[in-house]
């Protein structure tokens, strides 16, 4: 009988020291990981403060007339010496807006594909633009453009938006001619392709934009015939369609962008009101349309 009481009060103890112990690693654990967080919340506190710091830095000193290599905290040595063979200089690059963390790339970039200036998607913040989609890879961004630029030459957008619309100016290469940080282009088809793709097209751009002055574009994914336009082989054409829509919500982004000297993007509503699952089978058709 003592021999079990002993045994009991010794099994006890023993669960007191182990439950202890683990809620004192618990505490430890919980420490380390709150250290950790409040480190982390510190650099990037500290980084940003820093970068902010550098930008407002080299504003001032544009404004005050200063020469760019008075103003180039960004740079290391080596970009500072090379920057004379840059068409844009890291001082324009941070007017138009372009982070501080990225001038550097983004003026490296447009040395890469030789352009300067608005004309044709070369001003900084549509750089940047071929820059985040690459991952920050400013080769993979320059091989981007050159593509981009081949295809819009080779596909017509110029005759494509003169057959949707009108406001737009555009020249043979299918870059813009008229004031990039204005885009007045509005639909009005000249073509029966083009006012039949009107007719019967799910997506748009609203009128309005956002309070932070972004295009709004509308998807009614619900409204479309898919069959319709399967069984009267229309894919192409609304394909075409699709297109003038991309540019027109890129050139509307771009505008805005240099209007308000950030990087804008646009705003997407779906609305997917009707869509039932008798048009599951032409998700095929569909993708094909926006993924071009």
């Amino acid at each position: 009988m003592r021999y079990t009481i002993a045994r009991r009060r010794w099994f006890a103890s023993t669960a007191r020291r182990v439950w202890t112990s683990v809620i004192m690693l618990a505490v430890f654990c919980a420490w380390v990981f709150a250290s950790a967080v409040l480190l982390l919340a510190a650099w990037r506190v500290a980084t940003t403060s820093k970068a902010r710091f550098a930008t407002q830095s080299r504003y001032l000193a544009a404004s005050k007339g200063i020469a760019p290599s008075d103003t180039s905290s960004c740079l290391s040595g080596k970009d500072r010496q090379a920057r004379h063979k840059v068409p844009l200089s890291e001082t324009e690059v941070l007017k138009a807006g372009v982070p501080c963390a990225d001038a550097a790339q983004i003026a490296a970039l447009s040395a890469i594909i030789s352009t300067s200036g608005s004309r044709p998607l070369s001003d900084p913040l549509t750089l940047l633009r071929f820059y985040n989609a690459r991952s920050r890879n400013v080769k993979a961004a320059a091989d981007m453009y050159r593509e981009t630029m081949d295809w819009r030459r080779t596909f017509g957008i110029k005759k494509l938006m003169a057959d949707h619309g009108n406001g737009g100016d555009y020249k043979a290469d299918g870059g813009r001619s008229g004031d990039p940080s204005v885009w007045t282009w509005s639909p009005k088809p000249s073509t029966p392709e083009a006012e039949f793709a009107r007719h019967y097209a799910f997506f748009g751009r609203l009128k309005h934009v956002s309070q932070a002055g972004e295009p709004i574009l509308l998807w009614r994914i619900g409204t479309v015939d898919y069959a319709g336009i399967v069984r009267e082989e229309l894919v192409d054409v609304m394909m075409r369609a699709w297109v003038v829509h991309l540019e027109d919500a890129l050139q509307a982004s771009r505008a805005a962008s240099i209007r308000h000297q950030r990087l804008v993007r646009a705003r997407l509503i779906i609305d997917a009101q009707d869509f039932s699952m008798s048009n599951v089978r032409y998700i095929p058709i569909l993708k094909g349309i926006i993924t071009l």
